[in-house]
């Protein structure tokens, strides 16, 4: 995907327990080089991962994605894996 570099996957440990992410750089104009992490809700299928963004925006400048728009949609339509951007 253009814009977008240096995906991994990996499974981190919190306090012992397995954690799946998906980790990229978003290199587009927006995202400046912003590192992207969704992280996985369970270790069984279905895979769910979520990532929290920024909210903060204003009328003029709307938060930005990161890319995070194009990633979901390429999951869902190639992997059927639901993940979900939640803006703070």
């Amino acid at each position: 995907m253009r814009g977008i570099d240096s995906v991994k996957f990996e499974v981190a440990r919190y306090g012992g327990m397995p954690n799946a992410f998906v980790q990229y750089r978003d290199r587009s104009k927006a995202g400046q080089g912003a590192t992207i992490r969704f992280e996985s809700r369970q270790m069984d299928p279905p895979f769910i991962f979520m990532v929290a963004l920024s909210g903060l925006g204003s009328e003029d400048r709307p938060p930005g994605d990161f890319g995070t728009g194009v990633v979901t949609k390429a999951w869902k339509a190639r992997c059927n894996v639901d993940a979900y951007v939640l803006f703070n």
